[in-house]
């Protein structure tokens, strides 16, 4: 039951995200049915201070589906794209734990269910508001 469903919503993903679905190169070098990585490119807020011009961040979440899935969560990974531009708002590398903190809820809701688009949906919110407090925390004169 579990590969079907797999199978079934990695086919809806590639509908919805035709060109931000890639494999997954492991270090081995092997491409998996199981594996694959999602870029999402984030809408920053609206820039009037040191993030003007500033390329949008994308991050690249990593996906797995263990045997299970998805009965049993997916396992996640982020990392930035290579050579990806520092954007001032917003660091995979320093977010990463928070924003994969912050999909545990959504995870414990969807168990049973395919899951990735919610996923991204969530990450993707998860990763705007978190530049839009820094932007507000700025302009306040604050740091976060």
């Amino acid at each position: 039951m579990g590969r079907e469903e797999q199978i079934e919503e990695r086919e809806v993903l590639d509908s919805i995200f035709p060109e931000e679905i890639t494999d997954f190169w492991s270090y081995c070098t092997d491409i998996s049915d199981t594996e694959y990585r999602i870029a999402v490119k984030l809408n920053p807020p609206d820039s009037d201070d040191g993030d003007e011009g500033a390329e949008p961040p994308t991050l690249i979440l990593h996906v797995r589906y263990p045997e299970a899935y998805p009965d049993e969560a997916p396992i996640l990974d982020l990392s930035p794209p290579a050579n990806a531009p520092p954007h001032p708002r917003f660091s995979v590398s320093a977010d990463k734990e928070q924003l994969l903190r912050g999909l545990d809820d959504t995870i414990q809701e969807n168990l049973g269910m395919a899951m990735v688009f919610t996923l991204v949906t969530t990450l993707t919110e998860l990763a705007e508001q978190l530049m839009t407090d820094r932007k507000e925390a700025a302009e306040r004169g604050e740091r976060i």
